[in-house]
């Protein structure tokens, strides 16, 4: 069995400042490449990845003119997200072997883009003793998401280096020989934590799970991440998958990540969205529920079969966070005050404007969460000084 240790993944400044702090810092630069050790250097993101590497004597092998490789690159907040000790414990001299054994678990011994990987999964041998990570590439026509041992997400693909490629990844891969739990208890002393210790709040849960690509992008969009984190809430939020938002008509996703219509998609957002944690055990039939949108009706519960939330039903439940729940659901809920009809006439004529490649929902949301990933990136607490994103066929 594949262990992970679940990270937590900071995220969002606006787009607009992000791209401003990108261009005055003057770092964008699609020319200059490092070697992989010295790319994770300069970034300022992998600080705990490359002491990590020291520790283990791996730098020389990962560095030029050593390679090509793939390193799954888990950020500094990953690490931190491993539980108390465990991290010092793994940078003891004695414990030597099994820090190289998970670190060496992130590389692979050639260059795979994201643009190499076929749909579906498929296994692939490390450098950690052959021990094998599956990763998988599932497409709808929203976006793309790459897994690694059906948890882990690659928040960034293809950030080039002159011997290979790194992948920045949100949590911390553990190989299947290594037990996670006997290593705490019998080398390191440490009683293993309970699994609520590893919650984190409603926007990093719902970008860990790989399955709000899109409620994230507009929840950025809106400008909705700060209200949803931590210490904020309570909250209840029902959450529509990819596909849900990819039933909807094909240019209205697009047009509502415009600036112009912030308000629209703010509307749309907060009418998911209930004050304080309701878990389905609390629902009962006929049951409304006013949501953050004032003004608006309320929401509605059926549970004549299954669950239901107005014209929606809910897929999976009491998916709990620090700051509340989320229940997955397989619609977009849409405020009674918003004529979709109405409101795709303005985004028709719109989206005349724009390039023919752009103004798919597919392209457009994929584009839109490359640039939210650098920033998610950036809000980490240090200036990016290399390429994130640079090919946008690798964006995801």
């Amino acid at each position: 069995m594949k262990l992970l240790i679940t990270a937590t993944t900071t995220f969002f400044l606006t787009i607009a400042a992000a791209f401003l702090l990108l261009a005055s810092s003057g770092i964008v630069s699609a020319q200059e490449k490092d070697d992989i050790p010295t790319t994770a250097i300069n970034s300022g993101l992998f600080t705990t990845l490359v002491a990590g590497l020291s520790a283990a004597d791996l730098v020389s092998t990962v560095s030029e003119p050593n390679g090509p490789y793939t390193v799954f690159a888990p950020t500094d907040a990953a690490f931190n997200r491993l539980p108390t000790g465990v991290l010092n414990c793994l940078l003891e001299p004695e414990n030597v072997d099994t820090l190289s054994a998970i670190l060496t678990y992130h590389v692979l011994d050639r260059q795979v883009l994201s643009t190499d990987l076929p749909e579906g999964t498929v296994s692939v041998p490390t450098l950690s003793q052959g021990e094998e990570i599956d990763i998988d590439l599932s497409s709808s026509s929203i976006s793309s998401v790459i897994k690694l041992n059906d948890s882990a997400t690659v928040v960034n693909p293809d950030i080039l280096t002159t011997n290979g490629v790194i992948h920045v990844i949100n949590q911390v891969l553990v190989p299947p020989s290594i037990d996670v739990a006997a290593f705490m208890s019998d080398i390191c002393g440490i009683i293993t934590e309970t699994s609520s210790t590893l919650l984190v709040d409603i926007p990093n849960t719902a970008i860990d799970a790989g399955i709000f690509n899109t409620l994230v992008a507009a929840l950025s969009a809106a400008d909705l991440v700060d209200a949803l984190s931590a210490p904020n809430g309570p909250y209840t939020v029902f959450a529509p998958t990819d596909d849900a938002f990819a039933a909807l008509p094909e240019e209205l996703v697009p047009c509502l990540l415009q600036s112009k219509n912030k308000d629209a998609l703010t509307n749309i957002l907060l009418y998911h969205v209930v004050n304080g944690q309701v878990l389905s055990t609390d629902l009962r039939n006929g049951l409304e529920v006013p949501t953050l949108l004032e003004g608006e009706f309320d929401l509605t519960v059926d549970l004549t079969n299954g669950v239901k939330i107005n014209d929606s039903t809910v897929i999976k439940a009491d998916i709990l966070a620090t700051n509340g729940v989320l229940h997955v659901i397989n619609a977009v809920l849409v405020p009674p005050s918003i004529d979709v009809t109405a409101f795709l006439e303005t985004c028709n004529s719109n989206m005349e404007t724009l390039d023919e490649s752009s103004s798919s929902t597919s392209s457009y949301v994929s584009s839109f969460l490359g640039v939210t990933t650098i920033i998610s990136i950036i809000s980490t607490g240090a200036i990016v000084s290399i390429v994130l994103c640079s090919d946008a066929k690798g964006c995801y």
